[in-house]
Formats: structure tokens, C-alpha cells, sequence
């Protein structure tokens, strides 16, 4: 099954040509040679997502978009660093708890309450 031709051979499956956009190119094969699907850390995604997001204010500021436009944009990104970094803090919160660190969970903490 060839990912470039019309392997479909003139039939309407939806389904098979959905399924060729929605792999998501990683380092795993499978013994056919497709790219298997595996789930990436949340974290990193949000990251990505902000990284985006800064990426289209800085395109919307070049083409000279309405300020109102641009800030409510801005507006979102500072809510989801927000909520990344409550996310990070919880985890070593967590993290330090089953670990009994106690001095290091005070000091997670006191930072997670800065940002709750």
C-alpha cells in the first residue's frame, strides 16, 4: 500500500483516506512500514501550542493587525503559561510527596500557591 498513489482503486472509503492523514510521523514502524502512533508528553505539547501562539502574535504584529486583535491574543498566551506552569509545579508536588521530600515539596508549594 503506496501512501503517493491512488491505491484505492476508484472506491469512496472515506475511512482509508482519512487514515493516511492522521499518522503521526515518529521514530516506531511497524513491520508493514507505517509510522505508528504514539503519545507524547502533555507538557511538551502545551509548550509547542504556546510556542504557536507567540508565533502567530508576532505574524499578526508584522502585518499590522488591530491592537485589540493582538492583545486578546497575548491575553490567551499568559492563561495557558499559566496554566503550564501550574501543571509543571504540580507534577514535582506529586513527584516530591511519593518521594517524602519534604523540604523540597515546601518550597514546590509555596511556588505553586504564587501561581494557583
Amino acid at each position: 500500500m503506496s501512501y503517493l498513489g491512488n491505491d484505492c482503486n476508484g472506491c469512496d472509503d472515506w475511512g482509508y483516506l482519512v487514515s493516511l492523514f492522521l499518522l503521526i510521523p515518529i521514530d516506531t514502524y511497524t513491520p508493514m512500514g507505517y509510522v505508528m502512533y504514539m503519545p507524547t508528553d502533555p507538557k511538551l505539547v502545551q509548550l509547542k501550542r504556546i510556542r504557536g501562539q507567540v508565533d502567530g502574535i508576532i505574524k499578526m504584529y508584522e502585518e499590522d493587525r488591530s491592537c485589540i486583535d493582538i492583545c486578546r491574543q497575548i491575553i490567551a498566551v499568559r492563561s495557558s503559561l499559566g496554566r503550564t506552569v501550574r501543571d509543571f509545579l504540580t507534577g514535582e508536588a506529586c513527584k516530591f510527596s511519593r518521594e517524602s521530600r519534604v523540604d523540597d515539596l515546601a518550597v514546590v508549594l509555596k511556588e505553586l500557591f504564587k501561581y494557583g
